[in-house]
């Protein structure tokens, strides 16, 4: 009896090389250059779906030198055979099927989903495209969901990561202009010079070293209280005026205190 099973592999080996079309197989087991130090050369073990012939280690063709995508178990491809050799299979393309059915697309566009059959919240998406239409768009988007989103349109940069967002707008017709968003808390800076900050809650600055505030004009608005107060040192001066005011009471009390007018003191 085992003398007959090298018998049948001859004559499905015989029958194929009769058949040098290309054919469908399915992959059983791959082969990638994981490591340096691997000897694997990018290739796959491949059943022929017309014989169930195995073959062992079939090459695989590549779009480009530098890249590699290499097939996932149980995928569809296409084996050709050079020259009608049974000994020099070669893996040409893929085939998506009713199980693996392609993610959605349409014209002018390449789309990435990896791996294909996982949830979006375990797959990583990414698609190059541009859309028609009255207003061109060219688009590159990449989405690591829930939370990580990067896309790029013609007139700006979107970064998302939850409820957090990085937006750069440069339209055609206006200044370009920066909004960093974390909630209801926003800064947006614009390309003409301004910066606006606001927080739905509080706001901290803090330096090690100096800190300085400085503009054409400067003020501080509280609906409360404003305290200003020195570990050493406090000192309120006007190159012109100074004025302390107080709709109700003005207090300033210390150990000592000295009042100087230079022309008039009134209490």
């Amino acid at each position: 009896m085992s003398s007959i099973v090298p018998l049948l592999r001859e004559i499905v080996r015989s029958e194929v090389v009769a058949q040098p079309w290309p054919q469908l197989g399915v992959v059983e087991a791959v082969y990638p250059h994981r490591e340096t130090s691997d000897a694997d050369n990018y290739a796959c073990d491949v059943r022929l779906k017309s014989h169930q012939l195995l073959l062992p280690r079939v090459p695989i063709v590549t779009g480009h030198i530098g890249t590699a995508a290499i097939p996932n178990v149980g995928e569809l491809v296409l084996v050709i055979f050079v020259d009608g050799d049974q000994d020099h299979p070669l893996i040409i393309g893929r085939y998506y099927n009713d199980v693996q059915r392609p993610p959605p697309n349409r014209e002018n566009e390449v789309i990435f989903r990896l791996p294909l059959a996982e949830a979006d919240s375990k797959t990583v998406k990414a698609a190059v495209r541009r859309v028609d239409g009255p207003s061109l768009k060219r688009e590159l988007i990449i989405e690591l969901l829930p939370r990580i989103t990067v896309q790029l349109v013609d007139n700006g940069i979107l970064l998302s990561t939850g409820k957090t967002t990085i937006h750069c707008e440069q339209p055609d017709d206006s200044s370009g202009t920066v909004t960093i968003s974390a909630g209801r808390s926003n800064i947006v800076i614009k390309q003409d010079g301004d910066i606006n900050m606001s927080a739905a809650g509080a706001i901290s600055i803090r330096a090690t070293g100096d800190l300085t505030l400085e503009g054409q004009s400067v003020k501080v608005q509280s609906r409360t209280d404003v305290g200003i107060e020195g570990q050493t040192q406090a000192a309120l001066k006007g190159g012109l005026s100074a004025t302390v005011d107080g709709g109700m009471a003005a207090n300033v009390q210390a150990t000592a205190v000295t009042i100087k007018g230079q022309t008039a003191f009134v209490v």
